[in-house]
């Protein structure tokens, strides 16, 4: 830890992704490939955390390490985001969406195998090859099931990630139990040519047809790591904060034209999400109306599991992807209850090269 740590974790860092990717892209001249890295924190929750785990003497340690760390190498970041439950997760997303689509960049190493909340991120990803094989994820501690089953290739750097949780209770102003490395969120690694742009023609996504219920979503051995810091997991019970039944809404979201606008949804549970996908996996895809309305006009005779009703938190899951079913009402329907999708959620900033939500991209999001 320290000055000299933070240096040299960088420097060990660049070297271990610059070897991984001269396996990756054995015939391109990767040497001249930029490396950017982006570490994304809450530094004075980290770093109380890490002086309660023994691990500093001061916080204080931290800010040298991340420092060092920033000037060891010249495209390599440690941001601080503050204290706040959702800024870094949001922060990784939003940098991993700006980085995807840029043609400059040949190659994303993405660690978010440690939190399931990350799964409906990635999960579009998988299904465009352009895209799918342009990213690597970063395995710290065990992937998750889920990750597993995107089909995304994975890595492990265990001479810089911890492999293990942080010991000891959660600390105010930080939230244990959403990573495993020696940053708070996941690092996102891009790198990018130093060269003429490549190629930024894609292959399309062709999604399924729209149906009323959704299908599932489908190293070195060293002694020693500089992965000195990172957050401690939940070993508790997981406790599902959705289990109250939200009254249904009276009211709808309309713009200044009177089109319809979704209300965001919560994010779900990543053991809600784990539940729901081994649900599917034994007893196939539910039934959209029967666990989101209450009632199924096709009752026995319907194509999708009705059975025990889904908690709260499997009832979100399904939800979101529900979301992303075009209603075929469009920005028309005023059914109050209705779960399907109106609009892209990312408007005119839309980065798929294929979106079912394409005709609303110039859509006003802002209610009235």
């Amino acid at each position: 830890m320290g000055k000299d740590g933070g240096a040299e974790a960088a420097q060990q860092l660049h070297t271990e992704l610059r070897n991984h990717l001269k396996t990756l892209y054995p015939d391109a001249n990767t040497s001249d490939w930029n490396i950017v890295v982006q570490v994304i924190l809450n530094l004075q929750g980290l770093g109380t955390k890490l002086q309660a785990c023994g691990i500093i003497a001061n916080p204080n340690e931290l800010i040298s390490f991340g420092r060092a760390f920033g000037l060891a190498q010249p495209l390599f970041s440690f941001i601080d985001v503050g204290n706040g439950k959702e800024r870094a997760d949001h922060k990784v997303r939003e940098t991993l969406r700006l980085f995807l689509p840029i043609a400059q960049c040949k190659h994303i190493f993405f660690g978010p195998c440690h939190d399931n909340g990350y799964l409906p991120v990635l999960e579009p990803y998988r299904r465009d090859t352009n895209i799918a094989s342009r990213l690597t994820l970063v395995e710290t501690l065990p992937a998750e099931a889920g990750f597993a089953e995107l089909g995304l290739p994975r890595v492990r750097f265990p001479q810089i990630f911890r492999s293990q949780n942080l010991p000891g209770k959660p600390i105010a102003g930080y939230t244990a139990g959403t990573t495993s490395s020696f940053v708070p969120s996941p690092t996102m690694a891009t790198v990018r040519a130093a060269g003429p742009v490549m190629n930024a023609s894609t292959m399309p996504f062709v999604p399924h047809k729209p149906n009323i219920s959704p299908a599932p979503s489908g190293d070195s051995n060293g002694s020693s790591s500089w992965a000195t810091v990172g957050k401690a997991g939940s070993t508790g019970q997981a406790i599902n904060i959705a289990a109250k039944k939200a009254a249904p809404r009276r009211s709808m979201m309309l713009n200044v034209h009177d089109d319809r606008l979704d209300v965001d949804l919560p994010q779900t549970d990543p053991t809600a999400y784990y539940r729901f996908s081994e649900r599917i996996k034994t007893k196939g895809k539910f039934c959209n109306n029967y666990h989101l309305s209450g009632q199924c006009d096709a009752g026995e005779y319907c194509d999708y599991q009705h059975g025990e009703r889904l908690s709260p938190g499997e009832q979100l899951v399904l939800k979101h992807k529900a979301r992303s079913l075009y209603c075929p009402a469009k920005s028309y329907c005023r059914e109050m209850a209705c779960y399907l999708g109106h609009h892209c959620k990312y408007g005119k900033q839309c980065y798929f090269d294929y979106c079912k939500f394409a005709d609303t991209h110039d859509m006003d999001l802002v209610s009235l």
